[in-house]
């Protein structure tokens, strides 16, 4: 992971991290890593059912890390947040499909609880940084490449709530000098990504069918592009804009990835596993309708803020995913 080693090291050895959603993909990555930087991290997750969260994705770092096994608002019945240095809030519910369903319980995962959390800071006077982390799916469709500036108009439901969800931040911002950051990522992929489910990303049903030795299936073309990011680089974004001082005009900041062409990416996927079967079809009326087509994020101000760009090229990322459900499927699938 290509963090700038000597100032994390300085900036987060012995730093309290708390990890709401830490025991998801993105949170477990997190929180590895920032063991390995010697914080002391604390992790709160419901494992709940429809989301990421797995408990080998801590696995070797359980005598590490404090677990709470329990919702955020549970959480915060015993447990004051002014102790904590940095939170990172990874909370989310990833399928797209549950919001439409059930958008009551999109609301308390993907809004109602950050908005808890964020009452919380801002009652116990907000020392603590704050960062959460959207999808770029709150944009929409009509450009090829949107920044931060761009009008906000979301899809899918759960995109409207983690569209509201950073409006709250903003409210506390303004209101409480809440010190906030809201991170909007791209399509993130690799190692600890959920596997089971209806809705497990693009990367993720491609994968799977692989290992499986079942057919690929992809709507459209292998020509359209996708904007594809490796985890590590999302947690090293993370970690650069955790060490900034985040009392600034609005801090939102996409976090894009590395256009490629669907084809480069079963390219990529044939070196690990040579026979693959890969048919197209035309794409399904319900995936239509909230896909985002050939979009990709400027990312110029957090490179200008932070010298962040993502590092991990497609092969590699795609071999190190590919590896690590080799060995560890039984955990995911």
């Amino acid at each position: 992971m290509a963090v700038n080693t000597t100032k994390a090291d300085t900036f987060f050895r012995h730093k309290l991290i708390l990890i709401p959603g830490g025991a998801g993909f993105i949170g477990s990555r997190l929180a590895r890593r920032l063991c390995d930087l010697e914080a002391s991290v604390t992790i709160v997750d419901s494992f709940e059912m429809h989301g990421g969260a797995n408990p080998f994705n801590l696995n070797g770092y359980e005598s590490r890390i404090i677990l709470f096994r329990k919702k955020i608002e549970e959480y915060l019945v015993n447990h004051d947040l002014q102790n904590f240095d940095l939170i990172f809030n990874c909370i989310g519910l990833t399928d797209h499909y549950i919001g439409f369903e059930n958008p009551v319980l999109d609301y308390e995962i993907n809004c109602s609880s950050g908005l808890q959390l964020l009452r919380a800071l801002a009652v116990g006077g907000g020392k603590p940084k704050v960062i959460s982390i959207g999808s770029r799916n709150q944009y929409g469709t009509g450009k090829s490449h949107f920044n931060e500036g761009d009008r906000l108009c979301p899809l899918d439901i759960q995109s409207v709530h983690k569209t509201t969800l950073e409006h709250y931040h903003r409210c506390y911002g303004r209101s409480s000098g809440l010190n906030y950051a809201f991170l909007r990522l791209t399509n993130t992929y690799g190692p600890a990504q959920k596997m089971n489910g209806r809705s497990i990303g693009f990367f993720g049903e491609i994968l799977k069918s692989a290992l499986q030795g079942r057919e690929i299936k992809i709507y459209g073309s292998t020509e359209r592009i996708k904007d594809l990011l490796f985890v590590d680089d999302v947690v090293e974004a993370m970690l650069l804009v955790g060490m900034r001082d985040l009392n600034q005009e609005d801090p939102i900041y996409n976090i894009g990835g590395q256009p490629c062409r669907i084809s480069e990416i079963l390219q990529s996927l044939k070196q690990q596993q040579k026979h693959i079967n890969v048919k197209t079809l035309p794409f399904p009326e319900h995936i239509k309708k909230i896909d985002m087509g050939d979009v990709g994020l400027f990312t110029d101000k957090i490179r200008q803020d932070t010298g962040w760009t993502p590092k991990t090229s497609l092969q590699e990322g795609i071999a190190q995913t590919y590896a690590y459900y080799r060995e560890n499927s039984k955990h995911y699938i």
